[in-house]
């Protein structure tokens, strides 16, 4: 017998289980949100070149707010215009049209810029544009790279010191450094605090799934993984990301919801499974005993007996002292196999998934509108995999899925150059 026994016998899937997903999965949607940070706040809006002074004939510098003025100069020519306002604008003439989104005007270089519409993004506020336009990507890559050290250092700690303070120590982690962000004065700054929330969100994203799943019977295990928490969260940060239309203040709200996740923390207890193997079996009984309860169900008599079973066979098999690390990968030829082919699944997954997501910004058409599509597309697929999972197993939906996203991919790379070659001819 095994400790999804017991689980079977107080409920299975029961109250309990269904705290545990509210609780841990509502975390998830608020990490989902504050992977996207950047997918709004990396927005660049079209912009006007401000240049100090006037210019020549074919350059004419006239006042921002003077409209009446901005209109005229379309169709003059050769005609010189007095500044008027500290705030000016180089109106660029040739054939009578105006060219806009340039980064220097006869030669000078832009004192300012005037950004299209409302939305108040980084590269609004550090004027990410020009020779520093390369600065939006890397802000995204650094974070991701956060992402990715956030995940090898929770992968450890979950086995060190646990599941429960791995969880909530790096959520909490996450909404402190998100209320930081909003106050950055340089995008310097920003960089890094973005760094420090990747971490948490790599940490999350590695314990957040495993760590509910521990309290499930082996039968339904399956469910935690098609609950589709972060195409929700993605979903809230579009909706407020249109009615903020501020990044700092969308990095205020993502704090503001992580708060009530961290409640959590009196209730949801540590992993069964993880104290058992500590050999801190009267904990794990009495998380036993709480699982019972709350699912209204008499706690079995073998329960402790074979939770102390569990322990004992742990210490004689790997002693008292043993701890498991990344070096233990190594040491099965069979383990190594299968690590390298689900790390090479992922990485083409998170290729393709986040370079989509964070590329939302770049299409045509309203921002908001293009990241609810994107992510609404996402909740149907949750419901096959449901479906083909239970008919046709883990490996061959994957294989299903995976062959559909490459057809795709090649789909789009196809249009792109047809329409390429097209715009040429």
């Amino acid at each position: 017998m095994a400790i999804e026994d017991i689980y079977d016998d107080i409920g299975g899937l029961g109250t309990f289980q269904a705290i545990i997903l509210i609780w841990l999965y509502g975390m998830k949607s608020i990490v989902g949100w504050s992977m996207m940070q950047m997918a709004f706040a990396g927005y660049g809006p079209g912009f006007t070149c401000n240049v100090d002074g006037t210019t020549d004939g074919n350059h004419y510098t006239v006042a921002a707010s003077d409209s009446a003025t901005l209109a005229a100069a379309n169709g003059l020519n050769g005609s010189s215009l007095g500044a008027t306002a500290s705030s000016l604008v180089s109106v660029i003439i040739e054939n009578g049209t105006t060219r806009r989104d340039v980064c220097s005007v006869n030669g000078s270089s832009c004192s300012s810029y005037t950004y299209d519409g409302v939305k108040r993004t980084i590269v609004t506020e550090f004027d990410l544009v020009c020779d520093q336009k390369w600065i939006r990507s890397t802000i995204t890559s650094v974070q991701m790279g956060g992402v990715m050290l956030g995940a090898f250092i929770a992968g450890q700690a979950g086995d060190y010191i646990g599941r429960k303070r791995t969880n909530y120590g790096f959520y909490l982690l996450g909404a402190v450094f998100n209320i930081v962000a909003m106050f950055s004065t340089s995008w310097q700054m920003f960089i890094i605090l973005r760094f420090i929330i990747g971490i948490s969100i790599g940490a999350m994203l590695v314990i957040v799934i495993p760590y509910p799943a521990e309290f499930f019977p082996q039968r339904w295990r399956y469910l935690v993984t098609v609950i589709p928490t972060w195409p929700v969260g993605v979903l809230l940060f579009a909706f407020f990301a249109w009615l903020l239309e501020d990044w700092s203040h969308l990095h205020l709200a993502c704090a503001i919801f992580q708060l009530p996740g961290l409640l959590g923390y009196f209730y949801v207890p540590e992993s069964v499974r993880w104290l058992t193997v500590q050999g801190r079996t009267e904990e794990a009984y009495a998380v036993i005993k709480k699982m019972a309860h709350a699912n209204r169900k008499p706690v079995p008599e073998y329960a402790k007996g074979m939770l102390e079973r569990i322990a004992e066979l742990e210490r004689q098999t790997q002693g008292k002292s043993k701890k498991y690390s990344y070096l233990d990968i190594f040491k099965s030829r069979a383990m190594l196999r299968l690590t390298l082919i689900f790390a090479f699944h992922w990485c083409s997954l998170s290729i393709v998934f986040y370079g989509l997501s964070f590329a939302v910004s770049g299409l045509s058409g309203d921002l908001y509108m293009n990241m609810l599509l994107m992510t609404s597309v996402e909740l149907p697929a949750y419901l096959f995999n449901l479906c083909l999972t239970q008919r046709l197993g883990r490996r061959w939906t994957c294989f299903a899925f995976y062959a559909v996203a490459a057809i795709a991919s090649g789909g789009c790379v196809v249009v792109h150059l047809l329409g390429e070659r097209g715009g040429q001819t």
